[in-house]
């Protein structure tokens, strides 16, 4: 989505997984709702869950940061669990097309050799920093 609507992206855009609910407050969700209908959502990024991670830095999230963003990280990578995050036009636009092209390669091509999980799994915990 990131990659093809790059060119003409609305004003919020959301991302959730199949099973949302499991890991959000949907109470959470609709005040976020209504502060957008209201225009009055002034964050351009929101996590959308309540679940942590805690903060670690393993082989397989040094690559796979290093991969998406051409250096390697500064610090343990920690952030909200499973990825589900609202992100501004302006947000999404500050990020270089070619980064979600990475990305994008990354979820569907093979996981790097520091990787024996899911292809893309660690990526959930890039998101706070790509935003």
């Amino acid at each position: 989505h990131l990659v093809d609507h790059y060119e003409d992206p609305p004003d919020f855009v959301m991302f959730f997984q199949a099973d949302a609910g499991d890991h959000m407050q949907w109470g959470y969700l609709s005040l976020v709702m209504r502060a957008i209908e209201r225009h009055a959502l002034q964050a351009e990024f929101v996590h959308l869950n309540h679940p942590r991670l805690v903060a670690s830095l393993s082989p397989c999230r040094a690559k796979v940061f290093e991969q998406v963003f051409d250096r390697p990280p500064r610090q343990m990578l920690g952030s909200y669990c499973c990825a589900q995050f609202l992100v501004s036009r302006s947000r999404w636009l500050a990020n270089p097309l070619e980064r979600y092209q990475r990305m994008n390669d990354m979820l569907f091509g093979e996981s790097p050799p520091e990787c024996r999980d899911i292809p893309g799994h660690s990526t959930h915990c890039l998101m706070f920093e790509v935003y």
